[in-house]
């Protein structure tokens, strides 16, 4: 156990006995060159919600959560089947629209337990994809869930973050820009005028 010296509200110094472990040895490692311009870059800001695309499977402006507590992608699917290594499914596109379909077919990555928000442990399969998030092109693994209750159909967690991007907690769409204001419906009496 490694002895620390801590002050306290007194400005007196008091010993205790702490059970943390030794901080590592950081070495300096060795660092390409393209490393170096992707550290140096500016990481894109993104809000907590944006629109993705998986352009391999011809989904476009999926809504998706920015969500920096997961640790994986997940994305919600519908008619899974699997055969011989590879799945069959159906990524609903929109929440309301349940006709808005696309239907993939994609090599299992591999199967793992995951935690789940409520705390649940599951059984998911993982594929791997391609996401688009604004200009920038990450290859992830996404597991194949049911998030019929959630708003969103796709959650991108920290692995798909890892380099380039700052997330802005209090905005979202950001690299969207503006959208067009719906109009509100004219009023009979205006309609009269």
């Amino acid at each position: 156990m490694a002895t620390s010296s801590v002050g306290n509200s007194s400005g007196t110094r008091t010993k205790y006995q702490s059970e943390r472990r030794r901080p590592r040895d950081f070495r300096l490692e060795s660092v390409y060159a393209s490393d170096v311009s992707r550290a140096t870059a500016k990481p894109l800001v993104i809000g907590v919600t944006e629109y993705v695309d998986l352009p391999a499977w011809g989904v476009h402006e999926l809504r998706a959560k920015i969500d920096t507590g997961a640790l994986n992608c997940a994305l919600h699917v519908e008619n899974v089947h699997e055969h011989a290594g590879y799945v069959c499914f159906e990524v609903r596109l929109h929440r309301s629209r349940s006709e808005r379909r696309v239907a993939v077919e994609a090599e299992i990555a591999r199967r793992g337990l995951v935690r789940s928000s409520n705390g649940g442990v599951e059984k998911r399969l993982f594929v791997r994809a391609s996401i688009q998030i604004g200009p920038l092109v990450r290859e992830v693994e996404l597991g194949l869930v049911d998030r019929r209750a959630m708003i969103h159909r796709m959650l991108i967690g920290r692995r798909a973050l890892e380099r380039g991007f700052l997330v802005d907690p209090g905005r979202r769409f950001v690299l969207a820009g503006p959208r067009p204001k719906r109009r509100a419906p004219r009023s009979k009496a205006s309609a009269a005028q």
